[in-house]
């Protein structure tokens, strides 16, 4: 009896008990859930504080509450990844927040591949069903017999935008990937009856196996991009690029410092005006980023052995489509012809051409212009 007015008492501390008269106490329903929830914010505290005090940093944590299950994406530095308990295959991601917060996401048995203390990542909980866009497709296939195409698409909605179909094409071409929906050589799209079904049981079974996603955006730390010579972070962000929340505190005030002393750095290189404060001109994103293009080629030619020819902006370009991720949070395009190959910024446009032919131009003024070539089978 002692024991149990013992831990009466402890629930009573933590309002989880009441003692109503004499003996008789009373507890609330669902009892057993909210003292789960109690360890695991002491569990998670207890991760926090420890990756912290490695990390040798001072700040406030985010712990598990209404904001950290809500949609909204957190970028910052990865502090560490590591297993939820010596038996456990699950495991956990400790953020460093650009919001001046260090957060705490459980990836489940899976992850990105290649991530290290110090990466500059996203992390963002995953789709849990299908979006709006999956039931468009499968409302327009259900017309046609379960197949899809922009031409059906139009036929059935003459007022859809050709943006709109565009994204649609790079859902459709991401859905082809998992063995969703099969695509032919004329851009049309079997498999799309009960799509929105299909969807959501493997969204379903993708959040059970890993409930976050963790993408790196750059390998290169915040104090390394002051003095790079390519595109980094800190430049989409002086040019208001990004869409991420910088506080005031903690890691968003060190960026904010950061982003300064980098725009410095362009001035003192003439790639930024001097006497300006703000957003980076964009003529300036425009020097960045064919440096970057440049110097990920004379790096990928050394390793391959593939000529690399930079590309002239305004010239058209044919060639085989390959994406490439150069780990500064630039993407590219690689159009791999005869042994050489150019590259070009990567566009959205491209998702659906990977590994296929095209012929295309691009500028920094005019953007992308595409057409598609011919694939190559084994006869050619």
């Amino acid at each position: 009896r002692e024991h149990y007015q013992a831990r009466l008492r402890f629930l009573e501390s933590h309002g989880l008990a009441e003692p109503v008269g004499g003996t008789l106490w009373q507890v609330p329903s669902g009892l057993t859930e909210r003292l789960a929830a109690l360890e695991r914010r002491d569990v998670v505290a207890a991760r926090i504080e420890q990756a912290v005090s490695v990390a040798g940093l001072e700040r406030v944590a985010a712990l598990p509450d209404e904001r950290e299950q809500s949609p909204r994406a957190v970028t910052g530095k990865l502090l560490v990844i590591a297993r939820n308990d010596e038996l456990s295959d699950r495991l956990h991601a400790i953020i460093d927040g650009l919001d001046g917060r260090v957060h705490h996401y459980e990836l489940g048995s899976r992850h990105t591949a290649g991530l290290e203390p110090g990466d500059f990542v996203q992390a963002k909980p995953r789709a849990r069903g299908a979006s709006r866009m999956d039931r468009v497709i499968e409302n327009v296939a259900n017309s046609y017999g379960g197949t899809y195409s922009a031409t059906y698409h139009r036929e059935h909605d003459p007022t859809v935008s050709n943006k709109d179909l565009g994204l649609i094409r790079n859902r459709l071409t991401a859905l082809s990937r998992q063995s969703l929906v099969l695509m032919d050589d004329h851009e049309r799209f079997d498999g799309c009856t009960d799509l929105v079904r299909r969807v959501e049981e493997v969204a379903a079974r993708n959040a059970k196996l890993s409930p976050t996603m963790l993408l790196r955006i750059d390998t290169m730390s915040l104090e390394a991009q002051v003095s790079a010579q390519g595109l980094t972070w800190l430049d989409r962000h002086l040019a208001g690029e990004t869409s991420q929340q910088v506080g005031y505190s903690g890691l968003g005030g060190e960026a904010r410092e950061l982003a300064q002393q980098r725009r410095a750095v362009l001035v003192a290189r003439g790639i930024a005006q001097a006497g300006r404060s703000g957003a980076l001109e964009p003529q300036a994103i425009e020097k960045l980023q064919i440096q970057s293009m440049h110097d990920y080629g004379r790096a990928y030619a050394g390793e391959s052995g593939i000529a690399y020819v930079p590309y002239q902006p305004g010239k058209e370009v044919t060639g085989k489509v390959m994406p490439v991720n150069d780990g500064h949070g630039s993407v590219f395009a690689r159009i791999e012809y005869a042994r050489q190959f150019t590259l070009v910024p990567w566009s959205r446009d491209l998702e659906g051409m990977r590994a296929r032919q095209v012929t295309l131009s691009w500028s920094f003024s005019r953007g992308l212009q595409m057409t598609r070539g011919r694939d190559l089978g084994l006869s050619r």
